[in-house]
């Protein structure tokens, strides 16, 4: 199992960004590739939060409604 993470979520994300960052400058030296590159980056990441944010809330979804299920007073 991997350990818990300390920092913020703020300080993890802000991390990543300074290390993508440092990478698309080594990679890009010129400011045009580099903002096309990051726009695809920031595009992907983006896409990713999406597709996590909707399988969390329909997981959210999901519990709620069994656990209304077992509460409701005709499972007394």
């Amino acid at each position: 199992m991997t350990e818990l993470d300390g920092r913020s979520y703020r300080e993890r994300v802000r991390a990543q960004e300074k290390m993508m960052a440092a990478f698309l400058r080594d990679k890009f030296p010129g400011e045009e590739e580099r903002e096309s590159a990051a726009d695809k980056i920031y595009g992907y990441a983006g896409a990713l939060q999406d597709v996590y944010m909707e399988i969390g809330l329909q997981c959210g979804f999901a519990l709620a409604a069994q656990l209304s299920r077992n509460v409701s007073p005709n499972n007394r």
